[in-house]
């Protein structure tokens, strides 16, 4: 009888949240992926699993593919209206050859300008080549997607001031633009930059949004939920609460879910060493 009730608990949060998120109920494969979340839920928490994959999901800042590009319009519109294009370089946080989404908002971004007339904006798609740039300016701006406990921006920040000073050039003044960013980080990381300014500020999933009364039992469950998750895949070890501890909640229509992302929703396997069919995509 028991097993019943759960089995009706998730199957109802199913329906509901199949109908009114509209980023989960117009897709099979998320309303079957999201089952999969919720009936893991059930099993390690009863109904309060099923309550706490509502709630954050209900929480989440997913943004369609419609919205990506308005907001990539506003960044456009925000960069043309308070910079001289001919003098400031807009530049990935890129590090590396490897796979980034910073390259990609870089990329959508010159479309946008574009549209708008300035077709030759100076771009770079990895920030560890601007002291080899020999046309001058004064200004860069550094894109993101995604900005989480801020650790990696901020540390491009320090190698770029480093590397001018070594070259004996004057350090251009260091700007910064993403599609989203952690709400604390942000406050923290904010003065080493000239400007900071991301589309969407996110505050933390359970810290800052569970009622006092029920942040202590939403952690209980969101532990008794990471418990069923190996703690390596694939070399990579499970960041607990999302890398940095950030508890995002964040998500982007065909793009690769971040790690400050809770794992539950993108983790791809379980501690027997099953495989998961997590929410949300990400490469590991």
């Amino acid at each position: 009888m028991q097993g019943n009730l759960k089995l009706m608990s998730w199957n109802k949060t199913l329906e509901k949240i199949a109908l009114s998120v509209p980023w989960i109920g117009k897709y099979e494969y998320r309303i079957v992926r999201l089952e999969s979340l919720l009936r893991e839920a059930s099993a390690s928490s009863g109904s309060a699993g099923d309550a706490l994959i509502d709630q954050l999901i209900q929480r989440f800042s997913y943004l369609t593919g419609d919205e990506y590009e308005e907001m990539l319009i506003c960044i456009a519109d925000y960069v043309a209206g308070n910079f001289d294009l001919v003098d400031t370089i807009l530049c990935a946080t890129t590090a590396d050859r490897h796979k980034d989404s910073a390259q990609k908002v870089l990329y959508d971004l010159t479309s946008m300008f574009a549209l708008r007339g300035f077709y030759k904006v100076r771009t770079l798609n990895r920030y560890d080549s601007l002291q080899k740039e020999k046309m001058p300016f004064k200004s860069v701006i550094l894109v993101d997607e995604f900005i989480g406990s801020g650790q990696s921006i901020v540390g491009r920040v320090a190698t770029i001031k480093r590397v001018f000073g070594q070259a004996g050039k004057a350090c251009p003044e260091i700007h910064a633009i993403a599609i989203a960013g952690m709400q604390d980080s942000l406050r923290v990381i904010e003065s080493k930059f000239s400007s900071l300014n991301v589309c969407v500020a996110l505050r933390r999933g359970i810290a800052q949004h569970a009622s006092p009364e029920n942040i202590c039992s939403e952690y209980e469950v969101m532990s008794k939920l990471e418990a069923l998750l190996a703690q390596i895949s694939h070399g990579e070890a499970l960041p607990s609460l999302g890398y940095a501890r950030s508890e995002a909640l964040y998500s982007r229509q065909n793009g690769s879910c971040p790690n400050n992302v809770f794992p539950i929703f993108w983790w791809p396997e379980l501690t027997s060493g099953q495989g998961r069919s997590p929410l949300f995509p990400r490469a590991l």
